[in-house]
């Protein structure tokens, strides 16, 4: 799938939570807000170091049980620093990972919200996410070369 068409497909969908969204009444929405944070741990055999990253929300509540998110965060991947050697009769191969990568979430969601006593409150979200990347991964490899 091409570029455009997921620019164009995510566009789309959270437009169309958006007018779903403003179809409740709006003259009683009740906004808050929510800040999350997100961290991912890998095993040893992934490809990943480490994440960390943030979130925000504007939420806006049409009653006491459904409402719309709009979101943003920024999140930072770490690659696993990788250097590694193969060696044979032709000669040494050598190759290195390193670097990190950068994403942008927006988008938007549909909550339900559900008050399970006085003191706790579950949030359910459904919703879509467009995520702008900007990697800063590097790989290296390199080899012997043959001469006749």
């Amino acid at each position: 799938m091409n570029a455009t068409r997921v620019i164009a497909t995510g566009i789309a969908a959270i437009a169309m939570i958006c007018t779903s969204a403003t179809a409740v009444d709006s003259t009683n929405l009740k906004p808050d807000a929510a800040v999350r944070f997100n961290a991912f741990m890998p095993s040893q055999e992934e490809d990943w170091d480490g994440a960390t990253g943030v979130e925000a929300q504007a939420r806006f509540w049409s009653d006491s049980n459904f409402g719309i998110a709009l979101s943003a965060g920024i999140d930072s991947w770490r690659a696993r620093k990788e250097y590694s050697e193969q060696s044979d009769d032709a000669g040494t191969i050598a190759s290195s990972i390193y670097g990190n990568m950068t994403l942008l979430p927006v988008g938007a969601s549909l909550l339900i919200r559900n008050h399970a006593g006085n003191r706790l409150t579950v949030i359910l979200e459904a919703g879509v996410r467009y995520v702008f990347t900007d990697s800063g991964i590097n790989a290296e490899t390199g080899y012997p070369l043959y001469s006749s």
